[in-house]
């Protein structure tokens, strides 16, 4: 059985497709099966062409992942109440273009400032497609350890959501942190966290 994650951001300008090629990549060169799935394309008149992410997996990979369906086509099928015929179409894309992967990262929809509803749809997809939400965030640097383990601790518990941290860098080698209240799976997941940074230095 396959593992999706579905990328979604915080907010604007927060690097999605940064983190979600840079996830594909990582997972990829560790050799685990991952294939990578964008459902939506946000490009627009002034950026047309092909959808970025899904034209560098193709040249960079050996993978074929599924066209995006454009942004205004998804919105004319949602607005026209044919969410459920929607979804389905996507739901048959990605089991087509990602039947021989265990992981897949799904690149979810950017945060625009003048669709609100965007949101809504990548709760909506993520649904569809099973898949586990990962939030992207913009980084943030506290003045001390203490204060980044208690702000993060705060939003883990409070969101009910995975979150890892806080990670160290700008040291020789990769070392992270544990705080006190830290649950089983916030150690698996730091733990692995590191052993991959280890890899990298």
């Amino acid at each position: 059985m396959k593992h999706a994650f579905f990328l979604a951001p915080s907010g604007t300008s927060v690097g999605l497709t940064t983190v979600s090629l840079g996830l594909f990549n990582a997972l990829d060169s560790h050799g685990v099966r991952v294939a990578y799935f964008k459902p939506i394309s946000q490009l627009t008149e002034s950026t047309s062409g092909l959808d970025r992410s899904t034209h560098f997996i193709r040249t960079t990979t050996m993978l074929q992942p599924a066209d995006p369906v454009p942004v205004k086509t998804a919105n004319k099928m949602i607005s026209g109440g044919r969410l459920d015929e929607f979804l389905g179409h996507v739901i048959a894309a990605f089991d087509e273009s990602t039947a021989a992967s265990d992981v897949v990262v799904i690149e979810g929809l950017r945060a625009t400032r003048g669709d609100p509803q965007l949101g809504n749809l990548n709760q909506e997809l993520a649904k569809a497609l099973n898949a586990e939400v990962v939030l992207v965030a913009t980084v943030f640097i506290f003045p001390d350890l203490n204060t980044g383990n208690t702000t993060y601790k705060t939003v883990q518990r409070s969101a009910n959501v995975l979150s890892v941290g806080p990670m160290l860098q700008g040291l020789r080698r990769p070392v992270n942190d544990l705080s006190r209240g830290a649950l089983v799976d916030d150690i698996v997941y730091t733990i692995a966290l590191t052993a991959i940074q280890a890899t990298q230095t």
